[in-house]
Order: structure tokens, then sequence, then C-alpha cells
């Protein structure tokens, strides 16, 4: 882990300044950590081109924080976030994860929990990639099957198996006592489909927004989006290329009505 500078951000059409000054974050593999930064604070990744909107005093779950740059990204937004509860399992992620709450002087804000999200509670293995540790997930057999002939097999050099505790978004609902979630975030290499079949049917009402990056293995992302839509969601399909070369899509979900 290092402290590194992320420069200001700036449109690529008009060269004009995004953001004013940059940010610091601590990092575990610099390159990554820029791809990511451009992801969510330039490309703004996770708004569907500003479908999905974080209101002020909202409360966010970000399923799979890394170190947590998106969980930052929703804190400097315009309209600030009331709470995040970020979740991530791996104790490298985690621990910078930590160390840029930190940083940024967010641990009101942001609430870190060393845990992995999916359909029960139970204590699974992960594979940990030191040299791309975002890409890190319970299921390296597809991610080295989605990834061939696309990412250098050095990327998966060094790879480690790590234990890890899973819990469901339901259970950690109750423990925290969550009677609302403005914005759900979901992004966890493969495990996306098991983190919604981790919520109970008198729990789906509590959700207003959700985003995710879903792997179209076993015609996934046919399911994920029957699900969401059986549950109340109007949902739309991010339409990238270059990511469903990939088999990988993003999905967008907001709540049909408006009580909210």
């Amino acid at each position: 882990m290092r402290l590194i500078e992320l420069p200001p951000l700036t449109d690529p059409d008009t060269t004009t300044s995004v953001d004013d000054i940059g940010i610091a974050v601590y990092s575990l593999v610099k390159a990554e950590t820029q791809f990511i930064y451009w992801e969510i604070f330039q490309s703004r990744c996770y708004t569907h081109d500003n479908w999905i909107e974080i209101g002020k005093d909202a409360v966010v779950f970000d399923v799979g924080a890394n170190i947590g740059l998106f969980s930052l990204w929703t804190c400097f937004e315009p309209n600030t976030v009331k709470q995040v509860h970020a979740f991530e399992p791996l104790p490298d992620q985690f621990e910078t994860l930590l160390a840029n709450v930190e940083l940024h002087g967010l641990n009101r804000q942001i609430t870190p929990h060393r845990l992995a999200v999916g359909s029960t509670r139970e204590e699974v293995f992960f594979t940990y990639y030191p040299n791309m540790p975002g890409n890190s997930t319970r299921w390296p057999d597809e991610k080295e099957e989605l990834q061939k002939g696309k990412m250098s097999q050095s990327k998966f050099d060094g790879a480690v198996k790590v234990k890890v505790c899973v819990d469901t978004l339901s259970d950690i609902f109750a423990e925290e006592n969550i009677e609302r979630v403005d914005l759900l975030k979901v992004d966890v290499e493969g495990e996306e489909l098991n983190v919604l079949l981790g919520i109970n049917a008198d729990d789906w009402g509590k959700i207003h927004q959700i985003i995710l990056e879903v792997h179209d293995v076993d015609s996934r992302v046919a399911t994920v989006t029957e699900m969401l839509k059986t549950n109340g969601f109007d949902v739309r399909i991010a339409d990238d290329p270059k990511m469903a070369k990939l088999k990988c899509y993003t999905i967008a979900a907001k709540r049909l009505t408006s009580e909210w």
C-alpha cells in the first residue's frame, strides 16, 4: 500500500478541468487505481448516464468496495451522502479502504465492513490476485475464462487463497437497523446474483436504486434482469461494446414507485 496522487480530471474533448485538484489515495497497484478512478470519477460509470441519482442524506451500500474509490466519490458529490456501508472481505484491500477513509476524514460517513456479501452466511475461499487486486474473486475459473486472450497471464501470477466471511444483505439490514437504501452498488466479480439472492422478500422494498456489474455466464444477465423487474424495478442495461466482449454488463435499476 502506498500513497499516490491522482491528477485533476479533464474532459478529453475540451481539456477543461472536471475537478479542481484531484485527490490523493492509498493504492495497491497504481495503474489499476488510476483506471478505476477514471471509471468512477470521470466516466461516472455507476450513474448510468445520470439516471441513477444520489440525493442529499442518502444511505448507500457499496458491496465490493475494493480500496474505497466509489465510497469516496459518493461523499465528494455535491449532494453528500448521509452514510455509506462499504463491504470488502480481502485484507489488503480492506486495510487500504480503512486508510483512505481515514486520509479523507470520512470516518463518520463511511462504515467499512471486512465482509463478503452473498446468498447465505458462511465462510468461503476467495482468490486474491496481488497484480490486479480489483479482479480478486470467489470464482477464479470464471474470471480466467472470461479474461482468456484479453489479459496477460502474468496478471494472474502470485494468486493466493484467502478465507473470508460471507453474510447476506438481509442479515446486515437487520443487524445495522437499515430501513432504507437509496443506492445499492454491487461489483463483486461473479458473485452478483448471489448478493441479490441474499435479499429476503420483505427487504426488497427498502431498496430504491441498484447499480451492478454482471458477468453474463449461464444467462446471468437475463436472470438478474428478471429478478429486478419482479421486485418492482425499472431496469436498464448499459450498451458498452468493450465490456460486452468480456461478457460484462452494467445493469441499473430504479424502483417504479415514487414514494422516495
